[in-house]
């Protein structure tokens, strides 16, 4: 079955539907540019603007004019990862890019918004007791999303601190074993028991 080709509201339809509410929440003075230009309902420049949508289709946003808004492009990189209650917040209070010692720099605000999505999944990963972060050699992830020790890999660890132990290179050492020599000197300066408590608190 054919997907259902979406119908985008028109600008003309989008601001005429949020006009008297951006009078009302102060970010215009007047409604003397309604018409005739094209401008950002968040920092409320002129410019070429984009339907964004307020909740995210992903979150079940719909096409409606209640949930666009059209902004610059500028705006649109700032809040493209913020979603109803977080994106009114942003709306409301923001935009800042304009204003003195603010961040002005879109990729950086993206950053930071990917950030903290980033922060909130790794908490919920480690409140279900699932393992966040790089897998250290020696260990794996089991069936259970928690991590285990690799039997083979851990008689290589003590392989290599024996070497270490007579004298061998790092060098010498990553090149018998096969791995890096940066993972190489973290196995043979790190006591193993230290090791393994790092893997098993990431």
């Amino acid at each position: 079955m054919a997907e259902r080709k979406r119908k985008m509201q028109s600008k003309a339809n989008i601001k005429k539907h949020w006009v008297d509410r951006l009078v009302e929440i102060g970010k215009f003075n007047s409604l003397d540019k309604t018409d005739k230009v094209d401008y950002c309902f968040a920092c409320g420049f002129i410019a070429d603007t984009t339907r964004a949508h307020i909740w995210a289709r992903g979150e079940g946003g719909e096409d409606s004019c209640e949930n666009i808004h059209l902004l610059c492009d500028r705006c649109h990189a700032m809040s493209e990862m913020l979603s109803g209650g977080e994106y009114w917040e942003w709306f409301i209070h923001g935009p800042f890019w304009f204003a003195p010692n603010a961040v002005s720099d879109v990729g950086e605000m993206a950053k930071n918004a990917t950030s903290k999505r980033t922060r909130e999944a790794l908490a919920r990963k480690k409140a279900n007791g699932e393992h966040c972060g790089r897998i250290p050699f020696g260990f794996a992830i089991g069936a259970d999303g928690k991590i285990h020790e690799v039997p083979e890999q851990m008689k290589t660890i003590i392989a290599m601190k024996r070497m270490h132990g007579i004298g061998a290179s790092v060098r010498a050492i990553a090149a018998k074993h096969g791995v890096s020599k940066s993972t190489a000197h973290k196995i043979v300066t790190t006591d193993l028991r230290l090791l393994k408590k790092n893997a098993s608190s990431k």
